[in-house]
């Protein structure tokens, strides 16, 4: 019996030897080949990918400079160049904040909106920084247009979103001024403790204003 199977075994290995070897025989050079194919289209797609991260590289540059010879000029037209000409880019959207800060110190709201729009929040240690100045100054616009339940939604989360010193002590004394213009004095008192228990500064910023 065990002789029966043995020879049953090299029967199908000797048959799927025979099927491989036909197989080889009639579609060897076309397998050669579409290896090859494939070979050369994964190639292809990394030197592409290559050449557009390098292309990607030299835009960004580019962007880079443009905004370095805006903030020479330093006037909202010149940050909004940088948008519209390297859409999509870091620098550009460092201009755009540029350009929405630069329209609001004229007063021109609409056009501080739409830039101001434009700015996608980083995050990171730096970028926390400008996203806070980005809430406050759309804090600031909604104040000015008398969306007040707007202007504490933009300032709450400067507050909450940045650690820097002086940026944090700015948007507290913001918030604070909506909710006393309100008669929202607890809440200003909160804020004023909140922030005197965060930062020495802000102590120091605060203290008259806190009532036991």
């Amino acid at each position: 019996m065990a002789h029966k199977t043995q020879n049953t075994q090299t029967d199908i290995m000797v048959e799927t030897k025979g099927k491989l070897e036909l197989f080889f025989d009639k579609y060897g050079n076309k397998i050669l080949w579409t290896l090859a194919i494939v070979a050369i289209a994964f190639g292809a797609y990394f030197i592409y990918k290559s050449y557009a991260d390098g292309k990607e590289r030299e835009k960004a540059q580019k962007a880079d400079v443009a905004l370095a010879n805006a903030l020479v000029e330093d006037t909202a037209e010149a940050y909004a160049g940088v948008v519209a000409e390297y859409a999509e880019s870091a620098a550009a959207n460092t201009a755009a904040w540029m350009a929405g800060a630069r329209y609001l110190e004229v007063n021109d709201l609409e056009n501080a909106k739409t830039y101001l729009a434009m700015y996608n929040n980083v995050g990171g240690v730096a970028g926390t920084v400008v996203d806070a100045k980005v809430a406050i100054a759309l804090g600031d616009i909604a104040v000015e247009e008398d969306r007040m339940e707007d202007a504490i939604a933009h300032f709450r989360s400067a507050v909450d979103g940045c650690e820097n010193a002086n940026v944090y002590g700015m948007a507290v004394e913001e918030l604070a001024r909506v909710y006393e213009h309100l008669g929202m004095d607890a809440e200003a008192q909160a804020l004023y403790k909140e922030a005197s228990a965060k930062f020495d500064s802000c102590k120091a910023m605060f203290e008259n204003r806190i009532r036991e």
